[in-house]
């Protein structure tokens, strides 16, 4: 080995630069120690005990982190406490907990508000279309818009909807409509820049350390990040919201109780018919009595009997009808209480978990003929004992323009009632507009016995205070309320004021994708996940030290470095360390052995062909690195794809695996090299088999060829079996495929799944009054935790849906036990799941071609490469096919979500790295044995290299079956399929891609090796 000096001391500087960037994270938790101390020592000095005393040193933990993180925690380096927390390693959601959305900005909000609100019929039936076109179509919206407007052929020219006082700028009269289109795509990039940057802005005041922001540019959508938060709720609120205060004009309640009323009873004779005299009811009657009449056996006296029953034309009096038939009969007053005080605008106040179903019933038919067409009805923002007040809103407009909005809003801040004492948030309006129409609008209320006016956003009344006398100056507030909820609403205050600080969003974001992981959750996956990453790491070391004695602790040595590489690589690159990156690391310490056991093979049968051991090193390095590289390359091939697609954990595990192996492909010809030479230097023993392993694998003669028909038999049932399941019993598809909310759940005592699912399927009722789909999955076999996974609410317009949900769960799920705790959660909105179904598709395609073409430019054989794809395909099937027979079989969940496809991809890229080593062997041999029958030189080539197979497969097994034991039950599917996917990955490189190269040739009459001229890069 040339330059061998130079190669020690870049890896000696390359392991400094490592152990330093490492020592970032050494440094701040050394940090952190000394401040729970100081917190600690702090709070013993006070009468604080227990869980008062522990919640206070958290906080105060807390506060002294957060005061302190200027400060110079690496005295030596003078790096302070914040900059190492930007440069340690990152733990990920599922290892620290903590939250992560996606979200979408709501395009069809922009350019209805860019029409101002045109009521065209043509316009809105072009945005309705486009909409329901964008569940199932790729295309950006605007381009849905585009050619839903096209296909109206309504000659009205694009530009005069858009063309209005305050738009006419960006829209001028007799603008094409292609321009009209080129302005909204711009308006539309405008705002998803606007709405990134304003989220960066609103995620500063959460605390968050290492919080991620991230616009995805193929679709615009945004990733946002945020380890180690807590508060979901709060999270939600802050993202979502708009930010855009409106100022609207109110109904008193003793204005709306009337038609509201009406509405009551209406819907009453819609839904409930039965309880009124009416002449539906009359014909109702008429119908059955005519159907019972018809019955030929029946007597005078009895059809008298019938007529008689069915002409009582009267009804049960109200006092006569029972609780249930009551609330039958009054719909809409069964689930709202209008009995509210006079002289305000709240007109009833409900159950939280009900303001679904009175949305549903407000929107019918029957409740919109019978309200006032300018009165809005919105919720209240606040909640009390689990209770919503419903509003009247009076929007003069009719369009949904509000008189002021948050552009007005100058600067606000959280305060105090100086009299009150309750919490606040003070507004100052600009002078040019916001403070002349305010003054007007309060002048008018507060001559109209003090009228109130609400202060609305996102849908949502903050606050609808009395006007009692005209406010000049343009300043205004809502109140949050004091007493229990002081802490609590001082939060809240301060949020508010900071969306307005940070901005209005330029159109509604919806979270389309959300993860969240409790803290205890993400302490159990680590648990988890270092146990079985240990137990790995131990059984690989343990096995390279039984079969390769001596070389087998080089290889060792070389593994633990790679480790420290590829550790030290991911904190540079500031990724975060996540449950499938942990396996990605066990995986990628399988396939890191891999190279070294090819790499020994060869140089044991170097040495069995008489060379001594100076000779057989250099040729066993020299002749290994092909296969090597190779064997590599195709991984990387489906790790880009991998990393393209996939999103989240998916992301974190192909991120792992290309790192890895670019530190496999370092440490396995570099590193282990300069140890086995080192040690040839001082003339001491290297040997590379014990005793026990000495002549394994070295004599076998397996006929593969011969018997290959019977294989391509055993696959062919198998492929069969699998796909007829498929068609039939389908899989068990996770949100990511069908969308909608899934939740981990935790119970404290034994509860039955089936009573969960008869609770869940009884509350969750959709909009439509449709029943959800509600599974319920067990975790484990304790009996205690559950997956809870419905899509109720899934295709809700309502901003609010995330929470009903939610809520209608834990109803349903405290009917069956009270004491349980919900961890976690994954919510997928239907166009999500769209994108994933589609990326999962063309994934699996382009990886299957990529590798196919490497394979056909690395070997310039067609045979070759036809085999390889096959090869692949068969072993793609045969994991689908296991995770469609024996889903409800195996005692855990065979789950078809992102997992699953990773694990099918890193599959196609691994399960190609033994097809490599044997097509190179096979080149090989083809160009030794002229003369030869193929099928003599390929079983030779097969048998040959039989004993790298095994063992090259064996580790990465071994490794999958320990993360697959003790590892988290997240990655039990993954590990599953992955162990599937590499025992038939052997399976199939030895019967099928070899096989099929045989055939091809015999078929081309290309079946001696004398016609082999192709080089040969021997391996």
């Amino acid at each position: 080995m040339q330059n061998r000096s130079f190669t020690w001391i870049f890896v000696i500087l390359l392991t400094l630069a490592v152990a330093y960037q490492l020592s970032f994270g050494w440094v701040a938790r050394s940090f952190e120690k000394k401040a729970h101390q100081w917190a600690v020592d702090s709070i013993a000095q006070t009468e604080l005990q227990g869980a008062s005393a522990d919640s206070a040193i958290f906080a105060l933990e807390k506060k002294i982190l957060r005061d302190s993180s200027e400060a110079k925690a690496y005295p030596l380096l003078g790096h302070s406490y914040s900059y190492l927390k930007q440069n340690e390693l990152a733990l990920g959601l599922d290892l620290k907990g903590g939250m992560s959305v996606t979200l979408e900005v709501s395009i069809p909000d922009m350019i209805i508000a860019l029409s101002d609100y045109n009521q065209n019929p043509t316009f809105i039936k072009a945005i309705a279309d486009a909409k329901e076109a964008q569940k199932s179509s790729s295309d950006d919206y605007i381009s849905l818009f585009e050619k839903a407007w096209n296909n109206q052929n309504s000659g009205i020219e694009l530009w005069r909807i858009f063309n209005n006082l305050e738009t006419q700028d960006k829209f001028p009269a007799k603008m094409s409509d292609s321009d009209v289109i080129k302005t909204l795509r711009q308006e539309a990039e405008i705002a998803i820049n606007n709405t990134e940057n304003i989220i960066r802005k609103r995620i500063d005041q959460f605390g968050v350390t290492q919080p991620n922001v991230q616009k995805q540019s193929l679709t615009g959508r945004i990733l946002v990040e945020l380890p180690g938060i807590d508060d979901r709720e709060r999270v939600r609120k802050n993202l979502k919201s708009t930010a855009n205060l409106e100022f609207w004009d109110t109904y008193f309640n003793t204005e709306t109780f009337g038609s509201l009323s009406v509405a009551n009873e209406k819907l009453g004779k819609r839904l409930a018919p039965q309880f009124f005299s009416t002449d539906s009811l009359r014909a109702e009657k008429d119908s059955l009595m005519m159907a019972a009449l018809k019955d030929t056996t029946l007597t005078p006296v009895q059809q008298d009997s019938i007529r008689n029953y069915y002409a009582d034309n009267t009804v049960k009096p109200d006092s006569l009808l029972s609780r249930e038939e009551l609330r039958k009969k009054n719909p809409l007053f069964a689930l709202i209480n209008p009995n509210m005080p006079t002289g305000s605008n709240m007109v009833g106040i409900a159950a939280v978990s009900d303001t679904a179903a009175i949305n549903r019933l407000l929107s019918m038919k029957e409740a919109r003929e019978s309200l006032p067409q300018d009165l809005r009805l919105l919720w209240g923002a606040k909640t009390d004992q689990n209770a919503a007040t419903l509003y009247a809103i009076k929007d003069v407009s009719q369009r949904g323009k509000a008189p002021i909005d948050g552009k007005s809003i100058v600067d606000a801040r959280q305060d105090f009632d100086p009299i009150t004492g309750e919490v606040t948030v003070e507004m100052r309006m600009d002078s040019e507009t916001g403070t002349p129409i305010w003054r007007e609008m309060t002048k008018k209320n507060a001559a109209d016995r003090n009228r109130p006016i609400a202060i609305v956003m996102d849908n949502l009344v903050y606050s609808a205070p009395a006007v009692n006398s005209e406010i000049p100056n343009g300043s205004s507030v809502i109140t949050f309320g004091k007493g229990e909820t002081r802490e609590k609403s001082i939060q809240e205050a301060k949020d508010l004021a900071g969306l307005l600080k940070a901005g209005s969003l330029p159109a509604p974001a919806k979270i389309i994708d959300e993860v969240t992981v409790g803290p205890s959750l993400g302490e159990k996956n680590i648990k988890a996940g270092l146990m079985s990453f240990i137990i790995a790491f131990v059984v690989i070391l343990l096995y390279m030290i039984f079969y390769y004695a001596w070389a087998g602790w080089a290889a060792n040595v070389a593994l633990i470095a790679n480790l420290f590489f590829l550790i030290g690589a991911l904190v540079s690159l500031h990724g975060a360390l996540t449950l499938p990156g942990i396996a990605g690391i066990v995986l990628t310490m399988g396939m890191a052995v891999d190279a070294n056991v090819l790499i020994y093979e060869r140089v044991k049968e170097e040495l069995r062909s008489g060379k001594n051991i100076n000779a057989a090193m250099k040729d066993g390095f020299l002749k290994a690195i092909s296969a090597i590289i190779d064997g590599n390359a195709t991984t990387l091939i489906t790790g880009i794809v991998l990393f393209m697609v996939g999103s989240g954990p998916i992301k974190g595990f192909a991120t792992t695996l290309i790192i890895g192996i670019f530190t496999t492909l370092f440490t396995a010809i570099i590193i282990s090299r300069l140890i086995l030479y080192r040690r040839l230097d001082k003339k001491k023993p290297i040997t590379f088999y014990s005793n026990i392993t000495k002549n394994w694998f070295t004599k076998i003669n397996y006929d593969f060829v011969g018997k290959r028909k019977i294989y391509y038999a055993v696959s062919i049932v198998i492929v069969a079996a699998g796909i007829t399941s498929w068609v039939t019993r389908g899989f068990n598809l996770g949100v990511d495929f069908i969308g909608g909310t899934s939740y981990k759940v935790e119970f404290v005592e034994n509860v039955d799944a089936d009573a969960i699912r008869g609770a869940l399927e009884s509350a969750l009722i959709n909009d439509n009054g449709s029943k959800a789909s509600a599974s319920v999955q067990s975790i484990g076999t304790s009996g205690k935790e559950y997956k809870v996974t419905t899509n109720y609410l899934i295709d809700s317009t309502d901003p609010n849906a995330d929470e009903l949900v939610t809520a209608k769960v834990k109803d349903a799920l405290s009917s069956v036990s009270k004491d349980f705790n919900m961890d976690s959660s994954y919510k997928v909105d239907a166009t999500m799941s769209d994108d994933f179904r589609r990326e999962a598709t063309w994934a699996g395609i382009i990886a299957l071609v990529l590798v196919g073409i490497y394979i056909f430019i690395r070997f310039q054989k067609w045979d070759f490469a036809l085999g390889a794809s096959v090869a692949l395909f068969h072993d793609a099937l045969v994991v689908i096919a296991a995770f469609t027979l024996l889903n409800g079989v195996l005692p855990f969940s065979l789950e078809v979500n992102q997992n699953f496809i990773g694990a099918i991809l890193t599959i196609i890229g691994y399960s190609i790295n033994d097809t490599v080593v044997i097509f190179d062997r096979i080149r090989e041999y083809l160009r030794s044995n002229r003369g030869e029958k193929l099928d003599i030189t390929i079983n030779k080539a097969l048998n040959s290299t039989l004993g790298r197979s095994i063992n090259t497969s064996m580790t990465v097994l071994l490794t999958l079956v320990v993360m697959f034991i003790f590892g988290s039950d997240d990655i039990k599917g993954f590990c599953f399929a992955m162990i599937v996917g590499v025992v038939s990955g052997v399976y199939s490189t030895l019967f099928i891609a070899t096989p099929i190269v045989v055939d091809m040739r015999k078929l081309s009459g290309s079946d001696k090796t004398t016609d082999e001229k192709a080089s040969v890069a021997t391996a």
